[in-house]
């Protein structure tokens, strides 16, 4: 679907967590008063393949403008929140995912444009 490299760099955004899901191997974003979510920003992500991530997403979860730390600043990015109560209080497992689910998700549920994503 697209020949773009994504340039992707770690941060952190604060106020969010990242939660097990009850019925997919994958998290859920969550909104959480003490909340640290780490992970990834895509920063050259373009108009085409956001509506192509936006789609996919569908009504499964909310965009939300937040501000993630990045390089030690503050850098303004639209998430994906979880638009579901389908989310536990405990935290996501990234590496049993990792070990048991990754390639699979990758395989099956994530759109081509995005499937150079790191974890």
């Amino acid at each position: 679907m697209s020949d773009k490299t994504f340039i992707y760099k770690k941060a952190v955004l604060r106020g969010y967590s990242i939660r097990k899901n009850n019925y997919r191997p994958y998290p859920g974003l969550t909104k959480s008063t003490d909340g640290i979510a780490e992970g990834f920003i895509v920063l050259n992500i373009d108009r085409r393949t956001y509506k192509i991530l936006k789609d996919w997403e569908n009504t499964e979860y909310i965009t939300r403008k937040v501000k993630v730390l990045q390089y030690g600043g503050l850098i303004k990015a639209t998430t994906f929140v979880y638009n579901s109560s389908n989310l536990t209080n405990t935290d996501w497992d990234k590496s049993n995912f990792q070990q048991n689910y990754l390639l699979e998700f990758i395989h099956n549920e994530v759109p081509l444009p995005m499937q150079s994503k790191p974890f």
